[in-house]
């Protein structure tokens, strides 16, 4: 079963995610031995490099091959794309689990 869960962090002033669980990286992230995955909400979630988000292109950059980086905090544009990035995590962990339903550990609200 792959995981993965985030933590979201929203204040007054910023909005911002933290990868904090990863089960799968690079060619062992996707479906069929590919590092991508593509939500329906037109997010793809890929592990090639290291935490990011490119709002422009829809793009979550998940753990890759940069260890160094897996702790880093990303920063996002707004709210809606942090609702965007955690739908498109829940359907990552839907899709990959063995268990029927939402998984309720897909991601953490810190609000501050």
């Amino acid at each position: 079963m792959k995981h993965l869960k985030i933590a979201v962090i929203i204040s007054p002033v910023t909005c911002a995610f933290q990868i904090q669980d990863q089960t799968h990286r690079e060619s062992d992230f996707g479906p069929d031995g590919t590092t991508q995955f593509r939500a329906s909400n037109g997010i793809t979630i890929s592990s090639c490099h290291s935490p990011d988000f490119d709002s422009n292109c829809d793009i979550l950059f998940v753990r890759g091959a940069d260890v160094s980086k897996d702790a880093r905090v990303v920063v996002v544009d707004s709210p809606q794309n942090i609702k965007r990035i955690s739908d498109a995590v829940r359907e990552y962990n839907a899709t990959f689990s063995d268990t029927k339903g939402e998984d309720e550990n897909t991601y953490v609200e810190i609000i501050g």
